[in-house]
């Protein structure tokens, strides 16, 4: 279930760490960014980084636990759409970000591993990408350069 602490033009959800919560924040959450006037490919966008995210922390940083909620915050501004993922899960390997493993583009359908590209999509569509461990929380953030002109877009 999610639940929103702030009205927009930034809002924060409380998030559990379970699939269908997940579904269903995504689904707010896409909600909330139509009154941006946003293209389909940018809300898009959003809803592909942040359920990479948010499966992300409940797969790995709580293991499907069923008591583990995360906080989701946006704001938009004039560089993008500003989002932060924070939890109280388990740290990052190495306290760093992963880079996420490409794949050579000749390597047969039948032996391409079925998941691990959701660190490559991430850091392929999002900018200044950062994680912090502080006081047992994790905090990833990361802009979306979303509602801005084609140039601007591309910094």
């Amino acid at each position: 279930m999610t639940r929103a602490a702030v009205a927009q033009p930034g809002f924060t959800l409380r998030v559990m760490a379970r699939n269908q919560s997940v579904r269903e924040a995504l689904g707010d959450i896409r909600s909330r960014l139509e009154g941006y006037d946003l293209t389909l490919e940018e809300l898009n966008t959003v809803e592909v980084v942040l359920a990479e995210v948010m499966n992300n922390v409940a797969e790995h940083a709580y293991a499907w636990r069923r008591d583990g909620e995360m906080l989701v915050h946006m704001r938009m501004s004039s560089l993008g759409l500003h989002c932060s993922v924070t939890d109280e899960g388990s740290e990052m390997p190495e306290d760093a970000l992963p880079f996420g493993d490409g794949i050579d583009p000749a390597t047969p359908i039948d032996d391409m591993p079925e998941g691990g590209f959701g660190w490559l999509i991430i850091r392929r569509l999002a900018h200044d990408v950062r994680y912090l461990r502080q006081s047992g929380v994790n905090e990833l953030s990361f802009r979306l350069a979303l509602g801005l002109p084609v140039s601007a877009a591309a910094s």
